[in-house]
Order: structure tokens, then C-alpha cells, then sequence
């Protein structure tokens, strides 16, 4: 997991937009090295940079989680509109 970055890109560039790979961090009082989710945003050109500590990217999950459940069901029911 050290290694691996996760990229979505927009159109035929190849420019990465969104990045996610694991990164190295400490926390204080007591000094320990941990790691955390780092993600990238990247348009034009501004660039975001922060990480998700482990509760911040188990709400992350959740979140996404549900939501497939939600557009997998809404778009099994989901009907042709009539023109």
C-alpha cells in the first residue's frame, strides 16, 4: 500500500485530477508515526492537499458505500420517460 496511488484522470490528457494513496504522518504527545489516507485535487492550476485520519476515512466509506446501495437500487427501478 506504501506505493500504490489511486488516480482518476479527465478526458483524453491524462491529467490527474484526484489522487489517494496512504501517507506518513506523526501525531504528539506521545510522539508516534501513523499513517492516513492523502488525497490530491488538482485543477488547472490550483491543487488541493490534506489526509483523512482513520475515523474521517471510515465515514468516507460509509458514505460511499450507501450511496451505491442507493443509485444500484434507484437505477434498477428506474423507468424510461415517456416523450
Amino acid at each position: 500500500m506504501e506505493n500504490q496511488i489511486y488516480r482518476l484522470y479527465e478526458g483524453a490528457k491524462e491529467m490527474s485530477i484526484l489522487e489517494f494513496w496512504v501517507a506518513s504522518t506523526n501525531e504528539l504527545d506521545p510522539y508516534k508515526k501513523i499513517k492516513e489516507i492523502a488525497i490530491t485535487i488538482e485543477k488547472k492550476e490550483m491543487r488541493l492537499d490534506f489526509e483523512l485520519n482513520t475515523e474521517e476515512t471510515e465515514s468516507l466509506i460509509k458514505y460511499l458505500e450507501d450511496s451505491l446501495e442507493y443509485i444500484k437500487e434507484y437505477n434498477k427501478t428506474s423507468q424510461p420517460e415517456n416523450k
